[in-house]
């Protein structure tokens, strides 16, 4: 009797632990291309694309690719996500650039200050943080910080300003509540007193009757004044100014401080030395000095004189108290421990915090402490714990990190940290175009392979990197596809970035393309409901002015209507506007941009009003910087030099590790003749360099793809991470034996160039794997490595990956029998253990030969173990196999017999 429905309750189901792999894996791939973002030259293993996306970022734009029409991007991203795509489980991603010429971002922390003592001397200097890893990726984030604070009971015991020192008491409830490395600051109004106090050492309160608990000490205090020391009618006060701008120049002038007016100071300086928001401004005046953090500059309507002119300064700051300031008494005082939020921006739904950082090393969240990437996954791939800051700062990743000079003195304490993030701030703009500070300017192969490595074959290149890393007698460290080395689980390796034809810095272009016309928005549908009376949403109308001397400029937008709405501005570097994001919202009609890097920046805008969006407007472009911009260069008539020496170099590299399948393409305008060419090309010189042809395997050609990501879009991509995923599928499925050929990819709707079935014979025969389309889909044919003509019986892919996975198995097996006793007894068992596991892969089709011992043979006699060699202590194992080959073809005799025909397969 069946039961249709189950009785309500729980069910426990023991769920068996999964078998053991008893073959080592052979489906993990490495690849190495050219990334946004992520640490160079070291590898970092990826499990799915939004892991890869959430490290490595989003495509990196290289060129303008003048043939045809658009910018060309790199294909790491694109691999990666075909890998998994069509089967991939798990792969090492290695970011390549020339790591000395790639650069950090640098970015302003609004209203923070960093303090350094200078020859007795308390210097202030604006806070920079670094992009969390070099390149032009992080051109689009904006930071601002917010102030966190929490009240304590404390007050002043002593302070004695000739020796830079103080005594605090403080009333805490526990030890937690208060470390060393935490900033105060104690309010005491009645003596016009702020005092920032950063903690050096906490003390046991020094009488029983005292009201607080804990002594605070110091030696880096700082005083600053309450109020104004000037009345509110002072007249106006002249004082001189030092302007200590972002980027760390600095610059001298005469200033006007009016008391009681909400803009303090009036400069007059050159037009190319105005103040950014984010500047640091020293007023020295006849009583004190004022410590100003910009906020914002406005032109005074003043005629200029020259190239002089007048400006207001806006900002937040202090009044540092001199010596002849009257002396602080002991008393009681309003203390708070501070802290501070940073928040990045990536656009209006990309907002990343990390709360409660500190200004003082020393602190356990002290933010100058955030790592790089470099240093983050450094220690993740030790095993390492990480500190709590980093972990923070891992998932998901944050876009900051601490600046990279810091004395073991200075700290950061809050001049004009907002109690309430707003004002978020951008990079500080650089010379260098994005594609330089991605270190990618100079195309060649040195961005994938190190200079101390080139010329040696496969017999001596790991004996050249071990003598480098330990005997050399100086630091060392692998670069470019050998940092593939250590990787024992990887199988199969790819450089998809090796086929690009190279860039151009091509100079005085032209003026930019003009505005770019919005889609024209779909008509309703007949059924569509539309409210009787419903105002649309106007479209507004795009100003853009052209950028000055210091990289600005403004944005502004009107729509003429007398809604009240509210605006969406975007901000892209490419001109599809899809790939922008949002600049600013809000019901203002105009927005200041300050130094932008140098390069092309399109601005689009829409409305909104009573949460309805409006249609956006033209595209605006503006080129900021020189009118230089990076070209594609043409395609050469010989094969491409850079993509020669790479691939040769990867197939060397493949044979000394031994264990290493390449997956190779050509340039997608290779055609047929030059695609044979490009082979023959490749074929290593030298004594002993022709089985390195073994190790790797040649696709053709470029797929024309569909992505899950941008379901819009077609890309054009080479079938490294395509094939690379089929060749992991079937090594995880039925294992690394099996021909991976006609088996269908997944998401591709097209092949570019298109190759004629009439040339399919020719290519096949110079070993190319040619993926052609057929009614069943997009496959491949055929399974060939580029071996040469004396290894014809290395030709097949499944042979080849074969003789790794037994490499690799020997390597496996052979490891658990180190010290053990060389007699028979130990003979026996080690020829039974490989005997075992040559069966199970027998059984599972891996050799040809009707029963085992036509298939394999495990040899362990003493023809090999002679007992010279065992009093040596060594054991040699002998495995011999005949590897089962597919079959390539079918003939289907057609046979007529009276009146009808049968149909019989020929073998």
């Amino acid at each position: 009797m069946v039961t249709a429905r189950r009785l309500p309750g729980i069910r426990f189901e023991a769920q068996p632990p999964p078998l053991p792999e008893v073959l080592p894996r052979m489906d993990i791939a490495c690849f190495v291309g050219f990334a946004a973002s992520g640490p160079l030259h070291l590898p970092i293993v990826i499990e799915d694309p939004a892991q890869f996306s959430a490290i490595f970022g989003d495509e990196v734009a290289l060129a303008w690719d003048e043939a045809h029409g658009e910018r060309r991007f790199a294909y790491l991203s694109s691999t990666v996500r075909a890998f998994f795509r069509n089967g991939g489980r798990r792969c090492w991603v290695i970011r390549v650039a020339n790591e000395i010429e790639a650069s950090f971002n640098l970015f302003p922390l609004p209203g923070l200050v960093k303090v350094r003592q200078v020859m007795g001397e308390t210097v202030f200097s604006p806070a920079l943080a670094r992009s969390r890893s070099v390149g032009s990726a992080s051109d689009n984030v904006r930071v601002a910080t917010s102030l966190l604070s929490r009240s304590i009971r404390a007050g002043l015991l002593a302070f004695n300003p000739a020796e830079h020192s103080v005594e605090i008491g403080v009333r805490v409830s526990s030890s937690e509540a208060l470390a060393v490395g935490d900033l105060l600051r104690l309010t005491l109004r009645a003596q016009d007193a702020l005092l920032i106090v950063p903690i050096d050492a906490l003390l046991p309160a020094s009488t029983a009757g005292s009201p607080f608990n804990r002594r605070v000490l110091s030696s880096r205090p700082l005083l600053f004044r309450l109020s104004s020391p000037f009345a509110p009618a002072s007249p106006v006060q002249t004082g001189n100014v030092l302007v200590t701008h972002l980027d760390g120049s600095m610059n001298s002038y005469t200033a006007e401080y009016h008391p009681g007016q909400a803009i303090p100071l009036q400069l007059t300086l050159p037009n190319t030395k105005i103040p950014a928001p984010g500047d640091l401004i020293r007023a020295d005046f006849s009583v004190e000095r004022l410590w100003l953090s910009v906020r914002d500059v406005q032109i005074m309507p003043t005629p200029p004189v020259g190239n002089m002119i007048t400006v207001q300064v806006i900002g937040e700051g202090e009044w540092l108290r001199s010596a002849s300031s009257p002396a602080l008494v002991a008393a009681d005082a309003a203390g708070e421990i501070l802290s501070f939020e940073l928040a990045a921006q990536h656009g209006l739904d990309r907002l990343t915090r990390l709360s409660d950082l500190g200004f003082v090393p020393g602190q356990p969240r002290f933010w100058d402490s955030l790592p790089v990437d470099a240093d983050l996954y450094s220690m993740m791939a030790s095993d390492q714990p990480l500190p709590d800051l980093w972990h923070d700062a891992a998932e998901p990743r944050f876009p900051l990190a601490g600046s990279d000079y810091l004395l073991k003195t200075d700290f950061y304490f809050p001049l004009a940290v907002p109690i309430i993030a707003s004002d978020f701030s951008g990079a500080l703009p650089q010379t260098p175009s994005a594609l330089e500070r991605d270190g990618l300017a100079n195309f060649d192969a040195n961005l994938f392979l190190d200079p101390k490595l080139r010329g040696f074959n496969a017999r001596s290149l790991i004996e050249q990197i071990n003598f480098l890393r330990y005997q050399s007698g100086t630091s060392f460290a692998l670069r470019g596809i050998y940092t593939a080395l250590d990787l024992d689980e990887v199988t199969l390796i790819a450089v998809p970035d090796a086929v690009h034809l190279g860039w151009t810095l091509q100079t005085n272009t032209t003026s930019l393309l003009p505005p770019i016309k919005p889609p024209t928005p779909p008509t309703p549908e007949p059924e569509t409901f539309i409210a009787c009376g419903l105002k649309p949403v106007p479209v507004p109308t795009l100003t853009v002015s052209a950028p000055d001397a210091t990289n600005s400029f403004h944005i502004s937008w009107e729509t003429n209507s007398p809604l009240a709405l509210s605006f969406i501005l975007e901000e892209s570097n490419d001109p599809d506007p899809s790939r922008g994001s949002v600049l600013f919202t809000g019901t203002a009609t105009r927005l200041d941009v300050y130094g932008r890097p140098a390069g092309d920046y399109y601005y689009r805008v829409r409305a909104v009003f009573e949460g309805r969006l409006g249609d956006w407007s033209d595209s605006k472009p503006v080129r900021v910087g020189s009118n230089n911009r990076w070209v594609v260069n043409a395609p050469p008539t010989t094969p491409l030099p850079v993509l020669l020496d790479v691939q040769t170099a990867l197939l060397q590299f493949c044979a000394a590790r031994g264990d290493l399948l390449a997956v190779l393409s050509m340039a997608a305008h290779y055609r047929e003749n030059a695609a044979v060419a490009h082979v023959a090309a490749l074929t290593p010189v030298g004594f002993g360099q022709s089985n390195a042809l073994t190790y790797g395997a040649i696709y053709h050609p470029w797929l024309i793809i569909r992505d899950e990501s941008r379901p819009d879009a077609l890309f054009t991509v080479p079938p490294d991470g395509t094939m690379s995923g089929l060749l992991a599928l079937r090594a995880a499925k039925r294992g690394a034996w099996i021909a991976p050929a006609n088996e269908e990819l997944r998401d591709v709707v097209a092949l570019i160039p298109g190759i004629a079935e009439t040339q399919w014979l020719p290519l096949q025969g110079a070993q190319i794997n040619l993926i052609r389309q057929e009614p069943h889909g997009f496959v491949v044919l055929n399974e060939d490595t580029l071996a040469a003509a004396d290894d014809r019986d290395l030709r097949p892919i499944n042979v080849r990956r074969l003789l790794i996975l037994l490499r690799r198995l020997a390597l496996t097996q052979g490891s658990t029998y180190v010290f053990e006793p060389n007699d028979d007894t130990f003979q026996r068992r080690v020829q039974r253990g490989f005997e075992r596991l040559m069966e199970y892969m027998f059984l599972r089709g891996a050799f040809a030969g009707d029963q085992p011992g036509n298939a394999f043979q495990v040899v362990t006699n003493t023809t090999l173990n002679t007992p010279l060699s065992m009093e040596q202590g060594r054991f040699i194992v002998e495995l011999r196999v005949a590897p089962s080959l597919p079959m390539r073809f079918l003939t289907v005799r057609l046979v007529q017999s009276g009146e009808g025909s049968t149909a019989a397969e020929v073998r």
